[in-house]
Order: C-alpha cells, then sequence, then structure tokens
C-alpha cells in the first residue's frame, strides 16, 4: 500500500477519465496490442485471400514495423504517423503506399476488436497532389478534361463514383 494521499490523487484522476469517457482496461497490467502482432495478423490476411500484394504488402511492413513494431497500437497516433511518413524523402504515392499499408492493418484490427480507432483514416490527406478520378477534391465536381460514360441512359463522369450523377 501508498500513502492515503497518493490513493486520493489516484481516485480524483480515476473520476476525470469516467467523466472524459476513458475506458479503463479490464486489465491494469496490460498495455494492450502490439502493432507487431497486428501487422504479422494483417500479413496473414493477406495470404489468406490470396492478394496480388502481397510481397509488396510485406517488404512496407518490414520497413514499418522498424519503426513501430514494439509499440502498443492504440497508442499511435496519426501524427506520429504523418511525422515518421513526412521524416523520408519519398514521392507523395509512395506515402500514400505506406499510409495504405497502415490503414489496412488498422481496418483489420478494428474489425477484430483488438484496436480501438484507426490513425490512419485521422493522418493527413494532403499527400495526394493530384485529384484522384477526375474529380475536384475542393468541390467534387467533375474536371473539364474527364470523358463521361453513359450507363442506364445517365452520365456519369466516373463510373466508379456513383455518387456524382450528372443527368442529359
Amino acid at each position: 500500500m501508498g500513502r492515503r494521499g497518493d490513493a486520493i490523487n489516484l481516485y480524483k484522476i480515476r473520476k476525470a477519465d469516467i467523466l472524459r469517457g476513458v475506458k479503463m482496461p479490464a486489465n491494469m497490467k496490460d498495455k494492450g496490442v502490439r502493432f507487431s502482432v497486428l501487422a504479422q495478423e494483417a500479413i496473414d490476411w493477406y495470404i489468406n485471400h490470396e492478394r496480388k500484394d502481397v510481397r509488396n504488402f510485406k517488404g512496407r511492413m518490414k520497413f514499418i514495423l522498424e519503426a513501430f513494431g514494439d509499440r502498443v497500437a492504440d497508442e499511435i497516433k496519426p501524427s506520429d504517423i504523418d511525422s515518421w511518413l513526412g521524416a523520408h524523402d519519398w514521392s507523395a504515392a509512395t506515402k500514400n503506399r505506406y499510409k495504405n499499408v497502415f490503414g489496412k492493418t488498422f481496418k483489420i484490427a478494428l474489425a477484430d476488436g483488438k484496436v480501438t480507432s484507426n490513425p490512419p483514416a485521422w493522418s493527413s490527406s494532403e499527400l495526394r497532389t493530384t485529384p484522384a478520378s477526375g474529380f475536384c477534391p475542393m468541390t467534387r465536381r467533375p474536371l473539364a478534361n474527364t470523358s463521361p460514360t453513359k450507363a442506364n441512359g445517365e452520365l456519369y463522369y466516373n463510373a466508379r463514383i456513383i455518387s456524382v450523377v450528372l443527368s442529359k
């Protein structure tokens, strides 16, 4: 046992956490799942689902594990991912590929209930330098140089993005 004053301070901290909505772990000694465990599960998922890019995924994951392998997954913040990506002199496309590896890893872990959030989803989206799929990133309207396609009598500026439909 410790001092009474320490117990009172800890009680106040716990009460403040409850008011903020911070959930206490079931076992205080268990800090959480390490990122290396999530990484191995993501690699196994890629292998089990016979993904064609498993070799690229493993290579990128190996590089990510050098920096994040021993960290607790729930303690990885979006700013940590952004600063790690920013520390490398890579093109925007390469940074997006590494961010996608992070995202897929956390998405698989989130589906299994091993983490509580997906930090890559909240990290900076400034990495993309060209507008995706012919749409202006600010207004989400089709760019002038895109060629429309017809489907079911309606004009689509991109068949993959169905939310933007223009009538004749």
